[in-house]
C-alpha cells in the first residue's frame, strides 16, 4: 500500500478512556507501524479525561502519537441530553473530519460504530463500518429514544442506509456477520465483505501471572487477597450485565469457601457498592477499585475466576465483551451465561471456566460448587491461551484490519491460491500447508486446499494393496490440475506421482504461476541409493514451475540451476505445540513420535532402548506412531500408542526426552528435522543423530545432544535421564530456538512474499509447456 493512502479513524469513544486505548489506539499504532498507511484519529473526549493532570495527559498522548506519525483531532463529548446531545456530537465529529479533509484527501474512513458511520455518510466519504454492536437495538432495549413507532421506523431506515452505503463491515461476532450477509439490513452483495474481528487484547501483555504488579496493586490489597479464591467482576455496571445474579453466585461460593474474595474493577463504585450493601455482603469479603488499561494485566493476575453473566438481548448477538479475551489471556476462568451463543462456544472451546444454563438458584449453586472446589491449574490456563490466541490476540486483529484496508483501497488484489497436497493427515501436508492457511488468510490471501488422501491415510499399510490405493488417491490431482488456471497461484506440495513430474507439468502448463514445495530427498531411493525415475520426476517438476520451496539446503542444492529457489524449513505452530504447565513425577519417559515409514531409523536405537528398560525400572520408552514397531513389541516398559491428531500435543508433552536417530545416507540428509522441532516446541530436550537438518537445528543451541556415533547417542541419553535439571535447561533453550527461528510466525512473511512475487509473473509457461510435451502431455 502506498504512502498516499490516508485513513481517518473516527470514534465517539475517547482516546483518553480505557476503551479508546485498548480498542482503537493499540490497533492504529500497530497498523501505522507496518508502513504504507497514514492515520489520523478523530475522537470526542470527556471533560473529566481532558482535565486530568490539568490537561498534561492529553498533551502527552498527542505528542506520543505525533512522534509515531499519527494525527489526532479531538473535541468535547456531550454525555447527557438524549438525541439532541447525540446530534451535537455528530456535528462536532463532522466538523473535525471536515478540518482533516481540508488539509488533504481522505482515502478511507474507519467508522467506529453508528455515529462515526453517520458522519462519513453525510460527507460522502468511503467508509469501513466497524459496527461494534447493534446500536439501534441497544437503545431500544434500554427504553431510550425509540419509544414511538415513527421514531423507530425512521431509525431503522437510517440504520439500513448506513449498512447499504458502507464499503465493508467489521463485526465482533460471526453470528452478526451471518445475519448481515443474509439480509438483516437489506440485500447484501456477494462481493461486499463482512469481516469478523473480535475485541482483541495483546496476549503478550496479558500473560499468565501478569507482568508483576510493579507497585500497581497496593500492598493492603495484595495482603487481603493472599491465599484467597479470588472471583473478579470487571467493567461497567450497566443494564447489559446481570450484576445482582453475579453477587448471588459469589455468595454461594463464599458459603462453600469462606476465604473467597470478590475483586471488583469498575469506575462505577457507588452503583456497585449499593448492590453489595443491599445483599448484606461482608465488606471484608470484597474490594472495589478501578484500574487504568495499562494496569489491568496486574490486577487480572490476582484473579482465579471472572464473572461474565450478561443478559440475552437481540443487540447482544453482535457483542463480544473485551473482558473475555482478557480472561483467556490472563488464565482467568470465565463464569459465563448469556450474551450470545458465540461467547458460550468460546468458553466451551477453551475448556476453561463454567457455563450456566440459566440464572436459576439451582444453576447458581451448581456453578458455585464448581468454582469453590477448584484449585489453580496452570495446564488449564495454558490450554485456554493457545486455543483462543489465534482469534483474540491483538496481532491477529491487526493483520485482519490491514488486509481489509488493502482490499478496500484496491492497492493489492486478494490473491487466490490453490494448494494441491498429499492428504489432510499426511505430516508434510499438515505442517507445510494446512497450518499455514489460517495465517495466510489473515494476511488477505484466499486459500483453497485439495488433499488427495482423506482421514484414512494413517490406516493404510505398506503392502501392495496399500500402494495401489495410494496411487489411485494421488491421481485425483491430475484433474485438479486442469482447474489451476482459475487461481492466481497454484501450490504443488510434493509430487503427485513418485515416478513422474507430469501432473506438476500439467498444472504449470495450465497456470505458469506455480510453486513446487518439497521437504524430502525424493530424488533418491528409500535406501538412499540412486533412483533414476525419482530424479527425473523431481527435475521435471522443478523445471516446470516458477518457484521451488525446499525444506533444507541439501534439497535446494539438487534443484536445477536457474530455477528460482527458496529454503524454508518445516515449522511449528508454537501456539499449539507448547510446554505443559507441569511435568508429572514418576519414571523418566523417553519418547519417539513418527510414522511407520521412519521405523528403519528407529531400528538404530532399538537395542539401546531395550537395554535401558531392562537395566532401569525408572525409565519408560513410549513410541507414538501409525503402526507397531515390531523390534520392541511386548518388551516390558515399552509403550506403543497409536498416533491421533487430538492426542498429538498431549503425547509430546508427556515426554521427558525426545529421540531422533537417523541413518547417514542421501535420503536422511534430505530430512527436515521436524521431529526435533516438535519436541523442542514442547520444551522436551532431545538426543539426535548428527545428520542433515538435525545439525542445523541443534548446533550452537545447547537444546539437546547431537550425536555423531551410537556411543555418543547412548551417553547423551543416559546423562539426560540422570539429570532433571539438565532436562529443564535444555528444554527451555529448545523452546526459545523454535520460537525465534522455526515457528510459523518466523516464516509466514516469506511465504507471503513468494506468493505475491509468483502471482506477478507473466509468460512463465514456456518451460512448463516444454516439459509437458516431453512427458507426453
Amino acid at each position: 500500500m502506498s504512502q498516499r493512502n490516508h485513513i481517518v479513524y473516527v470514534s465517539s469513544d475517547g482516546m483518553l478512556e480505557p476503551l479508546g486505548t485498548s480498542q482503537v489506539l493499540r490497533y492504529v499504532r500497530a497498523l501505522a507501524g507496518r508502513g504504507g498507511m497514514r492515520f489520523t484519529v478523530v475522537s470526542l473526549e470527556k471533560a473529566a479525561d481532558r482535565a486530568e493532570r490539568d490537561g498534561e495527559r492529553e498533551e502527552e498522548l498527542a505528542r506520543s502519537l505525533a512522534a509515531e506519525g499519527i494525527g489526532w483531532e479531538r473535541g468535547d463529548y456531550e454525555a447527557r441530553g438524549g438525541p439532541a446531545a447525540a446530534a451535537r456530537n455528530v456535528a462536532r465529529l463532522r466538523a473535525l473530519v471536515q478540518k482533516v479533509r481540508a488539509r488533504g484527501p481522505i482515502d478511507l474512513v474507519h467508522a467506529r460504530s453508528y455515529v462515526a458511520a453517520a458522519v462519513a455518510r453525510s460527507l460522502g466519504l468511503k467508509y469501513l463500518f466497524d459496527i461494534r454492536g447493534y446500536w439501534v437495538d441497544e437503545r431500544l432495549e434500554q427504553g431510550r429514544w425509540f419509544d414511538g413507532a415513527l421514531r423507530l421506523k425512521l431509525a431503522r431506515v437510517w440504520e439500513r442506509d448506513l449498512y447499504q452505503q458502507s464499503a465493508a463491515v467489521v463485526s465482533l461476532t460471526a453470528e452478526a456477520a451471518d445475519e448481515i450477509k443474509q439480509g438483516k439490513f437489506g440485500p447484501w452483495p456477494v462481493d461486499r465483505e463482512v469481516e469478523v474481528i473480535p475485541t482483541c487484547v495483546d496476549y503478550g501483555e496479558f500473560g499468565l501471572g501478569g507482568p508483576g504488579d510493579a507497585g500497581v496493586v497496593p500492598a493492603p490489597v495484595r495482603e487481603r487477597l493472599r491465599g484467597a479464591l479470588v472471583v473478579g467482576m470487571v467493567g461497567a455496571i450497566s443494564q447489559a450485565y446481570c450484576v445482582e445474579a453475579s453477587v448471588r453466585l459469589f455468595e454461594q461460593v463464599l458459603a462453600r469457601r469462606p476465604e473467597a474474595h470478590l475483586l471488583c474493577l469498575t469506575r462505577q463504585a457507588p452503583a456497585l457498592l449499593a448492590i453489595l450493601e443491599k445483599a448484606r455482603l461482608d465488606p471484608a469479603r470484597y474490594t472495589i477499585t478501578s484500574a487504568r488499561h495499562d494496569e489491568m494485566a496486574s490486577w487480572l493476575a490476582l484473579m482465579d475466576w471472572g464473572l461474565l453473566l450478561r443478559k440475552v438481548e437481540p443487540s447482544h448477538r453482535a457483542a463480544m465483551p473485551t473482558k473475555l479475551a482478557e480472561f483467556f489471556a490472563s488464565g482467568v476462568r470465565p463464569i459465563q451465561w448469556g450474551c450470545n451463543r458465540e461467547v458460550r462456544r468460546w468458553v466451551e472451546r477453551a475448556q476453561s471456566g463454567v457455563v450456566l444454563e440459566d440464572l436459576s438458584e439451582a444453576e447458581l449453586r451448581r456453578a458455585a460448587e464448581v468454582v469453590a472446589a477448584s484449585e489453580r491449574c496452570m495446564h488449564t490456563a495454558l490450554k485456554a491461551r493457545w486455543m483462543t490466541q489465534a482469534h483474540f490476540d491483538l496481532s491477529e486483529g491487526v493483520r485482519r484490519y490491514a488486509g481489509l484496508y488493502e482490499r478496500l483501497l484496491g492497492e493489492r488484489e486478494q490473491l487466490r491460491v490453490l494448494f494441491l497436497t498429499e492428504g489432510k493427515t499426511v505430516p508434510a501436508s499438515r505442517y507445510r500447508v494446512e497450518q499455514l492457511v489460517p495465517h495466510l488468510e489473515a494476511r488477505g490471501i484466499r486459500c483453497e486446499v485439495r488433499a488427495a488422501y482423506g482421514e484414512g491415510y494413517n490406516r493404510l499399510g505398506d503392502g501392495g494393496a496399500a500402494r495401489v490405493i495410494k496411487l489411485a488417491q494421488s491421481l485425483k490431482r491430475v484433474p485438479w490440475a486442469l482447474s489451476a488456471s482459475e487461481y492466481d497461484v497454484v501450490f504443488l506440495q510434493r509430487l503427485a506421482l513418485p515416478f513422474s513430474g507430469a501432473p506438476e507439468a500439467l498444472a504449470a502448463a495450465r497456470n505458469p504461476r506455480a510453486i513446487f514445495d518439497v521437504d524430502d530427498a525424493i530424488f533418491r531411493g528409500p535406501d538412499g541409493g540412486e533412483d533414476a525415475r525419482g530424479a527425473r520426476a523431481f527435475e521435471q517438476a522443478c523445471r516446470s514451475v516458477a518457484h521451488v520451496i525446499c525444506g533444507n539446503e541439501y534439497i535446494g542444492a539438487h534443484v536445477p540451476a536457474g530455477v528460482p529457489t527458496s529454503v524454508i524449513p518445516t515449522v511449528v505452530d508454537t501456539r499449539r505445540f507448547r510446554p505443559p504447565a507441569h511435568r508429572p513425577g514418576g519414571p523418566v519417559v523417553v519418547g519417539w513420535m513418527g510414522t511407520r515409514s521412519n521405523f528403519k531409523s528407529l531400528e538404530l536405537a532399538a537395542p539401546l532402548l531395550k537395554r535401558l528398560v531392562e537395566e532401569r525400572e525408572d525409565v519408560v520408552v513410549r513410541l507414538i506412531s501409525n503402526g507397531e514397531f515390531l523390534p520392541l513389541k511386548g518388551v516390558e516398559r515399552v509403550e506403543q500408542r497409536p498416533w491421533s491428531a487430538q492426542r498429538e500435543v498431549a503425547e509430546l508433552q508427556g515426554f521427558d526426552v525426545g529421540l531422533m536417530p537417523l541413518q547417514e545416507n542421501p535420503v536422511t540428509r534430505g530430512k527436515c528435522g521436524f521431529k526435533l522441532l516438535l519436541y523442542m516446541a514442547c520444551g522436551v530436550p532431545v538426543v539426535a543423530s548428527a545428520v542433515g537438518a538435525n545439525r542445523t537445528i541443534l548446533e550452537g543451541s545447547r537444546a539437546g545432544v547431537l550425536a555423531e556415533t551410537v556411543r555418543e547417542f547412548e551417553e547423551g541419553l543416559r546423562e539426560l535421564i540422570d539429570s532433571p535439571q539438565l532436562r529443564v535447561r535444555m528444554g527451555r533453550r529448545g523452546r526459545r530456538r523454535v520460537e525465534e527461528q522455526y515457528s510459523v510466525e518466523a516464516v509466514i512473511d516469506r511465504y507471503v512474499a513468494i506468493l505475491q512475487e509468483v502471482a506477478g509473473l507473466e509468460g512463465a509457461g514456456e518451460a512448463a509447456g516444454r516439459w509437458l510435451r516431453a512427458a507426453g502431455g
